[in-house]
């Protein structure tokens, strides 16, 4: 998500939507790779979410100041959802995070 310079909150798809499209042949994009690029950044660097092991069922997270003072993520995986929350007061990190069924968590 992002904040508007009135404090409303709009979702990061609705600001690259045009990188989805970019560049167009007759027939289709050419590019949806660069533009599902975004969805990962945006997974690994806001919301913290840096590396989902499927083999392993590990889930590594590295939260840091993005400079929002909450965040939320729900990542979909074959065994279920990997869902993150969390809020940023007096420079320290409260979160909630749910796994799937035999996932672990580690946290750098």
């Amino acid at each position: 998500v992002t904040e508007n310079p009135n404090g409303a909150v709009a979702p990061l798809t609705a600001n690259f939507l045009p990188l989805s499209s970019w560049p167009m042949t007759d027939r289709k994009s050419c590019n949806h790779g660069f533009a599902s690029h975004l969805a990962h950044v945006i997974y690994r660097d806001v919301a913290g979410i840096h590396d989902v092991d499927r083999v392993g069922k590990t889930v590594t997270l590295r939260l840091r100041d993005t400079g929002l003072e909450s965040c939320s993520a729900v990542l979909p995986v074959p065994e279920g959802d990997i869902s993150l929350e969390w809020t940023m007061k007096d420079g320290k990190i409260d979160r909630k995070v749910k796994l799937p069924k035999g996932y672990r968590l580690i946290e750098e």
